[in-house]
């Protein structure tokens, strides 16, 4: 079942001081298998625990040892995130994101069709050389045309972007190019409806990552004094959970 639980930033205050309230060591645990793209059916503790003891190679004995049924654990977990945002794991998440998405460049539509009702090129109509340089400068002129329509369109697009965004339009366009479907959505309403619905989690996503790129600087700071906090309150060893996961491996 797919999860949408948003994490926020009470549940960070809480993991620091290692607490359970409000769900905490749940988020967290959902946090760190979607980062990791892992599924989350199954034994998703489990899984989160092999990777990053197989993959990732994390040497901390406490995070193996956090409980399986989700008790406790939370500043590790914390711990942990960070491990994967150092990692820049936050950073591959969001472009596979991407990658998956109408906004990726190399996406195609199925029907690859192309209409050429536009196009009354006829060689045969080429008699003498005279038709021949009637023929390349029509050729040229198509060119011209296309390439204005194009810069239209990509203009368009980034227009588009913005207004849904909330940001102003009257920035400079800065987008190479334009896939196969953003085209299709700019050229019809219904397909233009259909592109903003079909990529508005990832527009979310990408402001989240903005707001997320200019506070990163103050995240580490705060990590800081969540490792003060454990060195203060650390508790010992779970010999128990951690003999439980090494038996499961």
């Amino acid at each position: 079942m797919k999860d949408e639980r948003q994490i926020k930033p009470e549940s960070f205050r809480l993991a620091k001081f290692n607490k359970t309230e409000d769900n905490v060591v749940y988020t967290f645990w959902i946090l760190l298998g979607k980062i990791l793209n892992l599924p989350q059916s199954g034994n998703i503790v489990q899984s989160i625990k092999t990777y990053f003891l197989k993959v990732l190679k994390y040497r901390n004995a406490h995070f193996y040892a956090v409980p399986n049924n989700m008790s406790s654990g939370s500043r590790e977990l914390l711990l942990a995130f960070a491990y994967l945002v150092g990692k820049n794991y936050l950073n591959k998440h969001l472009i596979n994101l991407i990658s998956n998405s109408l906004f990726n460049p190399d996406l195609q539509l199925e029907d690859n069709e192309v209409c050429l009702n536009n196009c009354s090129l006829n060689l045969n109509q080429i008699k003498n050389e005279r038709d021949f340089k009637n023929m390349l400068k029509w050729i040229e002129g198509q060119i011209i045309f296309n390439h204005r329509e194009y810069q239209e369109y990509r203009g368009g697009l980034y227009n588009l972007w913005l207004k849904k965004n909330g940001y102003n339009v009257n920035t400079c366009p800065n987008i190479s190019s334009l896939n196969e479907i953003e085209i299709h959505a700019l050229c019809s309403e219904k397909d233009g409806r259909e592109f903003l619905e079909g990529t508005e989690i990832v527009s979310k996503v990408l402001h989240s990552h903005i707001k997320w790129l200019q506070v990163q600087s103050e995240f580490w700071e705060w990590m800081n004094s969540v490792l003060l906090e454990r060195q203060k309150n650390i508790n010992k060893l779970n010999l128990k959970e951690l003999n439980n996961y090494v038996d499961s491996i």
